[in-house]
């Protein structure tokens, strides 16, 4: 199941990177490093961030370094420190995404939630209260906590869209690796009525319906 959950994350990701840049450019420019796995468009940002000044900046690519070395407690601290001084503006906001990635690496299922659930309470932005939100409760499904999880990926449902959708779709998955075969049977054929069959969530829809024995629309 880890292959599609790393899936799924880079389908936010890509989601994430979209609606950003549609709808909420600049003023939450920094939070697109936090949500793609490219360490290249960090450079974008960082040219785009110049108001920012060099002594956070730098702080915040030793923390970056430390956090792509694998040393995340360290990283964890200096980010949490960004996030401190700057609250959730432009660095702050950003660290604080990359703070709970690193707590989430440590283990610290608890503290990561927390973070986001700073997030989530600090912002004005729907978008990123949402974000946040999920993040919270797939890192509680990645720990094994199943049921905290899905408690909170249900409250996305009725946000619509992509990050509606594979909300629903990552309480698919927890319920399918929980044993919960009908349940997930039932989020899964609810996903086959909205994601188009030639999209990549339409694909795994398909397949997972397929492990759950439920043939394809064109076989019926």
């Amino acid at each position: 199941m880890t292959d599609i959950f790393r899936e799924v994350e880079e389908d936010v990701r890509q989601e994430q990177l979209t609606t950003l840049l549609q709808d909420h450019w600049p003023k939450i420019v920094g939070v697109i490093v936090a949500l793609i796995a490219a360490f290249g468009a960090y450079n974008y940002w960082q040219d785009a961030s110049k108001e920012t000044s060099a002594e956070v900046s730098t702080s915040f690519e030793a923390a970056v370094d430390d956090f792509t070395a694998g040393n995340q407690e360290s990283a964890a601290r200096q980010f949490a420190a960004i996030r401190a001084e700057r609250g959730m503006d432009d660095y702050g906001l950003l660290s604080a995404f990359r703070e709970a990635q690193a707590l989430a690496a440590q283990g610290n299922t608890d503290g990561a939630v927390k973070v986001y659930d700073d997030i989530a309470q600090a912002t004005s932005d729907d978008y990123i209260e949402n974000l946040a939100a999920y993040y919270a409760g797939s890192t509680l499904v990645a720990a094994g906590r199943v049921d905290e999880g899905i408690a909170r990926l249900k409250e996305l449902e009725t946000e619509g869209g992509a990050l509606g959708q594979v909300a629903s779709e990552m309480q698919g998955y927890a319920l399918y690796s929980a044993g919960k075969r009908d349940e997930a049977r039932d989020i899964f054929l609810a996903l086959r009525e909205v994601a188009p069959e030639d999209t990549t969530l339409g694909q795994r829809v398909a397949q997972m319906l397929l492990d759950l024995g439920v043939e394809p629309l064109g076989n019926k």
